[in-house]
C-alpha cells in the first residue's frame, strides 16, 4: 500500500492531538527513523473517504508487531507458565487508557491518577499468572532502581537501554508529546 512494505496489518491514526498542520505524527516518525531508533513503523498521510463522505486526514501506519524486521524479540506464547521461557521478549505499551489487560503500577504516594504507570501487554496478549508476575516484578524493580534513594546508584542500567531512552526522550521533547514521560 502506497509504496510501503508488503503487509496485512495497518492502522489508521487520527491526528487528535495535532495542532501543527497535521504534521506531528509524520515528523515524529521521521525523526525516530533518522535518529536510529530500532524500529519505526512505515507511515503515510492519507485522506479518508468513507461511504462517499470525506472524513478527514489520517495517518496510515504499520501496526506495531513482533517480527524480525519490526520489533525483533523472541515472542512469548500466550499463557506460558514455563519460568525459563518468560524471561524475555515482551511487547508492552505505556498507555493512558485502561483495558482489561492493563497492569497498573503506583509510582508515588500522592494519590493522583498521573502517578500511575499503565502498561498494556500486546505480546503475548493472554498472560498466565507467571507472566503477569514476571512483568510486574520487572517493572517494579525498574521503578525502584530509578527512584533509588542513593542518587549515585547505577542499578537502573540493568533495566534500561540508555541510548534508546535518550533518543526517545529527545524526540518526545521536540514533538511536545503529551503522552510520553
Amino acid at each position: 500500500i502506497m509504496g510501503m512494505k508488503s503487509n496485512r496489518h495497518f492502522c489508521l491514526l487520527a491526528h487528535s492531538d495535532d495542532h501543527y498542520a497535521k504534521l506531528k505524527n509524520a515528523l515524529g516518525f521521521e525523526l525516530s527513523r533518522r535518529i536510529g531508533l530500532a524500529y519505526t513503523p512505515e507511515h503515510r498521510p492519507v485522506e479518508v473517504v468513507l461511504n462517499g463522505q470525506y472524513i478527514g486526514l489520517y495517518f496510515l501506519t504499520e501496526k506495531i508487531r513482533v517480527e524480525k524486521d519490526r520489533v525483533n524479540i523472541e515472542e512469548q506464547q500466550d499463557r506460558d507458565t514455563t519460568l525459563t521461557h518468560i524471561t524475555g521478549g515482551w511487547l508492552l505499551e505505556i498507555d493512558n487508557n485502561l483495558d482489561e489487560n492493563t497492569l497498573v503500577f503506583k509510582e508515588t504516594n500522592t494519590g493522583h491518577w498521573y502517578d500511575r504507570l499503565w502498561i498494556t501487554p500486546h505480546s503475548p496478549e493472554n498472560l498466565s499468572k507467571e507472566q503477569t508476575l514476571y512483568i510486574r516484578t520487572f517493572i517494579e524493580a525498574t521503578n525502584a532502581a530509578i527512584y533509588d534513594s542513593v542518587k549515585t546508584s547505577t542499578d537502573w542500567e540493568k533495566y534500561i537501554d540508555i541510548d534508546s531512552l535518550v533518543s526517545f526522550y529527545i524526540i518526545g521533547e521536540i514533538m511536545d508529546d503529551i503522552e510520553y514521560f
